[in-house]
């Protein structure tokens, strides 16, 4: 694990805040949303709104969604340290409630009715286990908007039974695919932290590139937060970075990845 010194003085998990830049400050949606909107909010012809909604440890995230220098509507989720995130989204009320709230909040705001086009959905940690149970739910449970991009940072974790791993992954292989296509966007960072009762991020994420027909390149890089790349592989939008590092300040320095993930989706959602 690199440590704080070597990490230029930065803690990962308090990374220096930007400000507030082009966001007005967090407004709360029940019942446990957190929702950065951009002070100019930009919607489509129909009051589309494109909107981001990650899963554990919203206040990081913001950080990282101001510093990318985009104008992107962030909807924060979390439950707690060491919460299990798959139960509360499971049967999809949950998701549709944080929704509908951060709509009503977007169109107090734009002053007309504003409607979800695509989402993207980001986890940390704990928070992939909400964006399976969402994946393998109909549009109508997520007010009919697209889910076009999954982001997991440092949190793609499966059983070490094979097969109970890939009837729980099995969503996330589905839209990989589509990634690998270019129908979709995802990216896919993962640690060098080793686990015991269950799958790591590594090797999940190997089993996963494995599952496509690909192999990691190794690779030599310094990113934000002391993160040292590895490895990676990419197909045609799905995008796989690993790291070093396997003590608790790495599991954090995974939201440096965060707003390079999250810069391709805006500008993907730019066209």
């Amino acid at each position: 694990m690199r440590s704080v010194e070597e990490r230029g003085g930065v803690l990962p998990c308090e990374a220096s805040d930007p400000g507030f830049g082009l966001h007005d400050p967090f407004v709360h949606v029940r019942p446990m949303g957190q929702l950065l909107l951009p002070r100019r909010l930009t919607l489509g012809p129909e009051g589309e709104l494109d909107l981001v909604v990650h899963f554990h440890g919203q206040r990081p995230a913001g950080k990282e969604v101001r510093r990318t220098g985009e104008e992107l509507a962030l909807l924060g989720v979390s439950l707690g340290i060491g919460a299990a995130y798959g139960p509360p989204f499971r049967d999809g009320r949950l998701f549709a409630e944080l929704l509908e709230g951060a709509l009503k909040v977007a169109t107090r705001k734009a002053a007309r009715p504003v409607k979800l086009r695509r989402l993207a959905l980001v986890g940390w940690s704990r928070g992939f286990e909400a964006i399976g149970e969402i994946l393998a739910q109909p549009d109508s449970m997520r007010l009919g908007a697209e889910i076009d991009a999954v982001i997991l940072i440092d949190s793609f974790h499966g059983s070490r039974d094979l097969t109970a791993r890939a009837a729980r992954l099995e969503p996330f292989v589905a839209f990989a695919r589509r990634a690998v296509r270019g129908e979709r966007f995802m990216f896919v960072s993962y640690s060098s932290i080793p686990t015991s009762s269950y799958a790591s991020t590594t090797e999940t994420t190997r089993w996963l590139i494995d599952a496509l027909g690909g192999e990691p390149v190794r690779a030599r890089r310094l990113d934000p937060l002391g993160l040292e790349l590895i490895e990676f592989w990419s197909q045609g939008a799905l995008h796989t970075r690993g790291y070093a590092g396997n003590g608790k300040l790495d599991h954090c320095a995974h939201f440096g990845a965060l707003p390079m993930a999250l810069s391709a989706v805006a500008a993907r959602w730019k066209g």
